[in-house]
């Protein structure tokens, strides 16, 4: 009876090999896991980003004034700038003014904003009927906070 609880050396390094190869497979887990994680940031920023632009044309088309409150907008660390924005609008660049408010922007308005952390915003936008002979059509755009 002694003999079967008695492990010899042998038994010994295949608990130390038994014991590695669970820690490789807990290490490739959670390196998927990561990965996971980190496609799915990549989809989440491209989606807020798409949600962006779309709402940016949107309003082009509208230029009636009205502000349109786009909520739950993940912006990246970067800068955005007024050229970006009217590119995607079809405008010029004079023609699209950006403003930020909050902790986590450095605004150089009327030209860009500096996003200084990923966060989780609102974008407001107003675009109107332009009185000049450059712009058929102003924009702004504020990050973080609304028109008064």
């Amino acid at each position: 009876m002694a003999l079967l609880f008695h492990v010899g050396q042998r038994g010994q390094a295949f608990e130390a090999f038994k014991l590695l190869i669970g820690a490789i497979l807990a290490l490739l887990i959670l390196m998927i896991i990561l990965g996971a994680v980190q496609q799915l940031r990549g989809l989440e920023d491209k989606i807020s980003y798409d949600k962006l632009v779309q709402a940016a044309q949107s309003a082009r088309k509208q230029p009636n004034g009205q502000v349109l409150k786009v909520e739950d907008i993940i912006l990246k660390e970067g800068g955005y700038s007024s050229a970006s924005f009217a590119d995607k609008m079809n405008l010029r660049p004079e023609c699209v003014s950006l403003d930020a408010f909050g902790q986590a922007f450095s605004s150089n308005a009327p030209v860009a904003v500096t996003v200084n952390q990923r966060m989780l915003t609102s974008v407001y936008y107003r675009c109107s009927i332009a009185g000049s002979q450059d712009c058929e059509v102003e924009c702004e755009i504020k990050f973080g906070k609304g028109f008064d």
